[in-house]
């Protein structure tokens, strides 16, 4: 007789002596399929379509095949199932009824079984059947009495402690105290303690507050809006002893009778290219123009059209320059030239400290491109990128800059005549003292 199989799973049953030399690794191959079939076996798919590969190459599907399955995602409505590539089934549960959302779970094991029309999910799996078990309340139970007097702190999210009231800290991080507080010894104000004292209490939110604390023995007094904070303090006057270290404004002017006073930040030098020496090796030729009319004078420095040509300047910097990037913007004109023909400038520098060698190269420059509007007409240019000077730039150094005209990049077939730069630096200090 020859061998047969079982009905749901296709078990081989080897039939003695209808296969030599194989009736031992048909049983083999069915202990590993029993063994598999007796585990949970990982889902793959995804997008509510589960996909189960059983190793066992089913054929069809069989009324009362059952699987045990650890899903590989959460469902989020109806699920179907499609077992060693054969077509998808429906996975329904408490019989007929398709899923809902979250009735499976990700990394969870179910039993389903083949009715002969879905899978059934066995058990039930209804979502949110079951409460869980409330945190809080589970953490508050694990709580027990010793002695004294206790207080209940909580530490974390779904933590709680009792403190005993001689170590219980009454205050951490930062306190809002309203109304008048009487401390008794208990309390225990440090020098790092910020004491505040607000002067206007006018709630309305466009009206300003004065207040004034101390914080590590400076005593700081704030003009600031209603929400009190440090983002919001406009005026800010810092003491320490009987000093005034600082009065800080914010993202506001110093005036002085209604006049502003230069503070640190940036500061424009302007530089006319009368001040400029031309290069001995490839620099640009010196050029006086009188306009025809109102006979104004333009002292200019003509940069030729094909040739790349270079001017300098110096400028022993000022104390109170950050040593940092710098920006320019090239004023120019032109005698002649179309409409939209376009030069750019570029300016690069080396700052030389005392004893360094004058012949020490300059860094990269930067580019500033503008169009022709007009011949005879003042061109202002945009604000360079932020330009890294060579070297180490340091307070007191002389730093050299280099004007050019960059041909490779521009398209005015004729003369650039510039006629100054207004140079950019950042200052940080109220002088130069």
């Amino acid at each position: 007789m020859a061998d047969t199989t079982t009905t749901r799973y296709a078990f081989v049953k080897p039939e003695v002596g209808a296969s030599a030399d194989t009736w031992g690794s048909k049983w083999n191959t069915n202990n590993d399929d029993y063994d598999a079939l007796l585990g949970a076996i990982t889902t793959t798919g995804s997008a509510n379509a589960y996909v189960l590969t059983t190793g066992l190459s089913l054929a069809a599907y069989v009324a009362g095949q059952s699987f045990d399955i650890k899903t590989n995602f959460g469902n989020t409505g109806a699920a179907t199932i499609a077992v060693d590539g054969l077509a998808a089934k429906d996975l329904r549960k408490n019989g007929t009824t398709a899923l809902a959302s979250g009735d499976l779970a990700s990394g969870r094991i179910y039993r389903i079984s083949y009715d002969g029309t879905v899978f059934q999910v066995l058990g039930d799996v209804t979502a949110g059947l079951y409460q869980p078990p409330d945190a809080t309340l589970t953490a508050l139970a694990a709580l027990s009495y010793t002695s004294g007097t206790l207080y209940l702190t909580m530490t974390a999210a779904d933590t709680f402690a009792l403190a005993n009231d001689a170590t219980l800290v009454k205050t951490t991080g930062t306190q809002t105290v309203g109304g008048a507080k009487t401390f008794t010894s208990e309390f225990t104000v440090s020098s790092t303690f910020p004491l505040r004292r607000i002067i206007d209490t006018d709630a309305a939110a466009d009206n300003g507050r004065f207040r004034e604390y101390s914080d590590a023995g400076v005593l700081y007094y704030d003009i600031c809006n209603d929400a009190e904070s440090v983002a919001t303090v406009w005026l800010q006057l810092t003491r320490s002893g009987s000093s005034v270290t600082s009065v800080d404004i914010k993202n506001g002017s110093l005036l002085s009778q209604s006049t502003a006073v230069l503070v640190a930040g940036k500061q424009a030098i302007p530089i006319p290219a009368s001040a400029m020496v031309s290069n001995t090796t490839n620099g640009p030729s010196i050029g006086v123009t009188e306009t025809a009319t109102n006979k104004v004078m333009l002292r200019t420095l003509d940069f030729d059209t094909t040739t790349q040509e270079g001017a300098q300047f110096l400028i022993p910097m000022p104390k109170g320059w950050n040593e940092g990037t710098v920006t320019f913007q090239p004023v120019w004109t032109a005698s002649a030239g179309s409409a939209a023909d376009t030069v750019v400038w570029e300016l690069r520098a080396v700052a030389l400290s005392d004893d360094d060698a004058a012949d020490t190269a300059f860094g990269t420059g930067q580019t500033s491109s503008d169009a022709l509007i007009a011949t005879g007409d003042i061109h202002i240019g945009p604000e360079s990128s932020a330009i890294t000077i060579a070297g180490t730039p340091a307070e007191n150094d002389l730093v050299v800059f280099q004007i050019r005209r960059n041909v490779a990049s521009d398209n005015l077939p004729n003369d650039a005549k510039l006629i100054a730069i207004r140079l950019f630096i950042t200052t940080n200090a109220k002088n130069d003292a």
